[in-house]
């Protein structure tokens, strides 16, 4: 398995105890105590998302370019990355 994929897999679990820690300790929301502090387990899950998503995006063949997870633009075009490339079959450590 290469180190991109580990990578991949160890943020997906962070944000999935993100999600379970927000879900523990979330506070109703309202509409005057959204962008407060109170909310901080909610802004640092959305943050992480979105850290997540670009590392997602990033992932391409080092010799090729080819992305790796996003390859389309369907939602049906999601795969994980693997040890070889889809496009090339180059090896990707």
């Amino acid at each position: 398995m290469n180190k991109y994929k580990l990578r991949l897999i160890f943020m997906l679990i962070i944000q999935l105890v993100l999600i379970v820690i927000n879900k523990l300790f979330g506070i109703d929301f309202k509409q005057e105590s959204f962008f407060t502090l109170s909310n901080w387990t909610y802004w640092l899950a959305i943050g992480w998302s979105l850290a997540l998503a670009l590392y997602a995006l990033r992932l391409s063949c080092p010799h090729c370019g080819a992305k790796q997870v996003f390859r389309g633009f369907s939602a049906f075009d999601l795969r994980w990355p693997q040890d070889k490339c889809h496009r090339c079959g180059a090896e990707i450590k």
